[in-house]
């Protein structure tokens, strides 16, 4: 396993392989925490950091491996394109917006592989979906298969049997 979330690169943009399933990253609402990244690969081993603000102090930086069981991978890989079809229904990538203006506080995103093509989302606030006169059902799936994709991995390593060590 090569290790590529290192303690020195939590600024750092992260080039999609191709045996990358996807690469996450957020911001949480927690005090000293800067961002999480997470990366999944195809065949299921999840490496996991997360960057304090303080990064150059030992013990600010978290680094995990984890995998994931075939049943889960398969449910992520099902979220993922679920996600991508109605992702592509919304056309993000078509509308003219700056994203930060409707981002989430957490600031969630994704990017991973569909149909050959390196895709990214997060998840917009409900501002984006009237603004742009999203269907409510178009929305509301797309909202919920990000959820759906997002609940898997943040849960890693934190409920038995969801994840394992690697």
């Amino acid at each position: 396993m090569v290790e590529r979330l290192k303690h020195y690169n939590s600024g750092a943009v992260l080039k999609l392989r191709e045996d990358d399933l996807l690469i996450a990253r957020y911001f949480p609402v927690e005090p000293g925490v800067h961002q999480v990244k997470i990366i999944l690969g195809r065949e299921g081993r999840c490496e996991w950091a997360r960057y304090s603000i303080r990064s150059d102090r030992p013990g600010e930086f978290k680094h995990q491996w984890y995998l994931i069981d075939q049943e889960g991978l398969e449910e992520l890989q099902s979220s993922l394109f679920d996600l991508a079809e109605l992702g592509q229904q919304i056309d993000f990538y078509g509308k003219d917006f700056r994203f930060e203006d409707y981002e989430e506080s957490q600031r969630r995103a994704l990017r991973f592989w569909h149909k050959d093509q390196e895709v990214g989302y997060g998840l917009p606030n409900s501002d984006f979906f009237r603004h742009f006169k999203i269907e409510m059902q178009v929305a509301t799936g797309f909202a919920s298969a990000f959820e759906r994709v997002w609940t898997r991995l943040s849960s890693a390593g934190m409920e038995e049997g969801i994840w394992g060590h690697a």
